[in-house]
């Protein structure tokens, strides 16, 4: 099962299977045209692991962003990080 949510795909494969699926995403190179490149981030054995993990990566990345663009950063954009963190938590478990 696959579902993609902005930068973030979350892969779910039985223990048999997971290997193969890993070694078939380092194929990837592309979607639609699209130049790609997979990291994993999170190798457990429940949905709701990974969506913490999103949830935890996502609010680092956005601290560092306010960090480097420190006074610029417009008043809408800190609503729509929560907005984008409040869409992750409530990810199907």
């Amino acid at each position: 099962m696959w579902f993609c949510f902005r930068n973030w795909i979350f892969s779910r494969a039985s223990r048999e299977d997971y290997q193969n699926v890993w070694a078939a995403i380092t194929m990837v190179r592309s979607i639609s045209n699209c130049p790609v490149v997979f990291n994993l981030l999170d190798l457990s054995g429940n949905t709701r692991a990974c969506k913490n993990t999103a949830l935890r990566l996502d609010g680092l990345k956005f601290e560092q962003y306010k960090l480097m663009v420190g006074h610029c950063l417009p008043d809408n954009v800190n609503l729509q990080m929560q907005n984008c963190l409040e869409n992750i938590a409530t990810l199907e478990n």
